[in-house]
């Protein structure tokens, strides 16, 4: 009797001890889906947004013009540093705070309150210095107007409570929030602003969508009851005052880098050079767009799982960082190879000079985005924010020392200069601090394990070609498709109807379709739809990458795939169907002749469909 009971026991314990680790998969897996969406909500609403504010933006530099595009840039510089003060890091300390109470209705009032209070002293604060900077300078009227207008935007980040739905993991509604600013700004910008001396009103649109956006949230927060009477006292104000400090130095240190370069260049090159800037400045934003809404997303995932499960606190580190890695480097090399058409499409003849800085700050988006990452979700949360603003506050004075000598001598393109050098060296101090710290080493290790660990399972899930008995070559053949007809297409077309024959000989062929470059959607549905297939199918175990190229479109999209294939490692064929490469080298920019050059250096093989075309290749 007592040894049947025993084994009763022991499997009562089994039962449970199965049901908990059940428990705990099924949690991770509702924890990552539930990241999955949010990121996916997040970066579709911010999308939105910037396409909205794409379809405004290039309407804007060709009405007013490079100068009063660059007076509208000086404006909104001087009303960033009055949302910067009045923000006071809460953006980032809020979340964590609302974190820690969301379950308690009375403390998260008194925490909402407790924000809007302090903000609005800061929001006095800022509004004394700015009529302090209107009596002290030479301002002509339209730029006073202009200055004045815009400071309506800081009162709406006073009101605005992004920071409490985000650490109520409420992206929905940030989402909307945003789709509701931006439809306000849009019809009325292309309403009202029809010529340069419609600056102010320009300026207005840009305050009235945030405005409402503002007015959204409390409407929100009070009716699903997150809201209630006031509860302000002075140590609570205080209290979010000094919690906050950290990230107000950090936060202010970035704007070292933005908003002080236009203000710099404004001062010393004049309005038409802070266009410019401004103008590039707003294009690099867009190769930011998608890492900063993942950061948004696992920020509190992270904060709220650190000390539960510190491993998957670490997993999702990792896995973010990697993501975002890949997709900042993708985005660079497309804005970098077209950065000349970029510029002449959204934002017009007259702005022909930013090409060469929208280069320079998209390279500097491949640092900065990760430093970025790393700061907020491996600093801040092992309790290194110090070290953090630290760095960030020496890196942002570094800039304004760096953008004032360079912008003297090289305008927009030294500021744009002295940009891209910080952002390299935050990242590499960030590094350098994560790998003396014991504790951050193993975190980041562990992350690392787990990432590597899930990402041979799925290859060992997806190695298709793989027999004990053979080990055949596996050829990933890239080339037009979605309709598209032409010399390659056909090719394409004779070798699937081979495919068996090949692999007769152990040669087995699969093929990546790729969209063309004649329209943005096809642009679009290639970043979107066939680098994230090309890269799919490079991890599903291939070992050779034959890229079919022509001239134009086709050569830029084999190039940036060509790059791809490098970094994981791929031996890479290039064969080129077209006559006319040279000329077409040529015709291009420095840039493009170099990077064919390597293009073709650093390929395995090289094939041409004629004679005389490979005997254009060697040449």
């Amino acid at each position: 009797m007592r040894a049947e009971r025993g084994r009763q026991t022991a499997l009562t314990r089994l039962k449970k001890g199965t049901s908990t680790l059940s428990s705990q998969d099924a949690r991770g897996k509702s924890n990552n889906v539930r990241v999955g969406r949010d990121a996916v909500v997040m970066a579709v609403a911010f999308i939105a947004n910037y396409a909205a504010s794409f379809a405004t933006f290039p309407y804007l530099t060709r009405v007013l013009g490079p100068t009063h595009f660059g007076v509208l840039a000086y404006a909104l510089a001087i009303a960033a540093y009055g949302v910067m003060l009045t923000e006071w890091g809460i953006s980032l300390s809020g979340p964590r705070a609302v974190v820690a109470c969301r379950d308690d209705n009375s403390r998260l009032n008194a925490l909402i309150w407790s924000v809007l209070g302090a903000k609005a002293l800061l929001y006095v604060a800022a509004t004394v210095l700015l009529f302090a900077l209107l009596a002290f300078s030479n301002f002509d009227k339209v730029a006073r107007t202009a200055l004045l207008t815009s400071w309506i935007g800081v009162l709406a980040n006073v009101c605005t409570m992004n920071w409490l739905f985000q650490g109520l993991e409420r992206f929905k509604i940030i989402s909307a929030m945003l789709f509701v600013s931006r439809a306000v700004t849009l019809p009325l910008t292309f309403w009202l602003v029809v010529t340069p001396d419609d600056l102010a009103i320009a300026a207005a649109i840009q305050t009235a969508g945030p405005l409402c956006g503002a007015l959204l949230s409390i409407w929100i927060a009070r009716r699903d009851g997150l809201l209630h009477r006031p509860v302000v006292t002075w140590s609570a104000i205080t209290k979010r005052l000094t919690e906050s400090v950290d990230m107000f130095v950090a936060t202010a240190s970035v704007t070292l880098f933005g908003a002080a370069n236009a203000i710099i260049l404004t001062s010393l090159c004049g309005s038409y050079a802070a266009g410019i800037y401004a103008g590039a400045d707003k294009i690099r934003t867009v190769c930011s767009l998608i890492p900063a809404q993942l950061g948004t997303v696992l920020y509190p995932r992270i904060a709220a799982t650190l000390k539960k499960r510190a491993s998957e606190a670490a997993r999702l580190t990792v896995l973010g960082a990697v993501i975002i890695t890949v997709v900042s480097v993708c985005g660079a090399v497309i804005t970098i190879t077209f950065s000349e058409q970029i510029t002449a499409i959204v934002l017009g003849r007259h702005f022909h000079d930013a090409s060469q800085v929208l280069r320079m700050l998209a390279l500097s988006t491949m640092f900065g985005n990760l430093a970025y990452f790393l700061g907020l979700q491996v600093l801040v949360p092992w309790g290194r924010s110090k070290l953090r603003t630290s760095v960030i506050f020496a890196t942002g004075c570094l800039n304004v020392v760096l953008a004032i000598a360079l912008a003297q001598r090289y305008a927009a393109m030294g500021a744009s200069i002295s940009f891209l050098a910080c952002e390299v060296s935050i990242l590499i101090a960030y590094v350098v601090l994560i790998l003396k710290d014991r504790r951050l080493r193993r975190f980041v290790s562990l992350g690392a394990r787990a990432v590597m660990t899930e990402g041979r399972a799925y290859l060992d899930s997806r190695r298709l070609f793989h027999t004990p008995e053979h080990n055949p070559i596996r050829v990933l053949h890239v080339g037009p498709g979605w309709g598209q007809r032409g010399g390659i297409a056909s090719v394409l077309d004779e070798l699937k109807k081979l495919s068996a024959a090949f692999a007769t000989q152990d040669v087995r062929i699969r093929f990546c379709a790729t969209h063309d470059f004649r329209s943005p959607v096809g642009v679009l549905l290639f970043l979107i739809v066939d680098v994230p297939n090309f890269v799919l199918q490079l991890m599903r175990g291939v070992e050779i990458v034959h890229l079919h190229v022509s001239i134009k479109g086709s050569f830029h999209r084999k190039l940036i795939l060509f790059l791809i294939s490098r970094v994981l490692r791929k031996r890479v064929v290039f064969h080129l169907h077209s006559g006319d490469f040279p000329s077409f080298i040529r015709r291009s920019t420095r840039l493009v002749a170099v990077a064919a050059r390597r293009f073709l250096r650093n390929s395995a093989g090289l094939v041409g469909v004629s004679s005389a075309i490979g005997a254009e290749i060697i040449a």
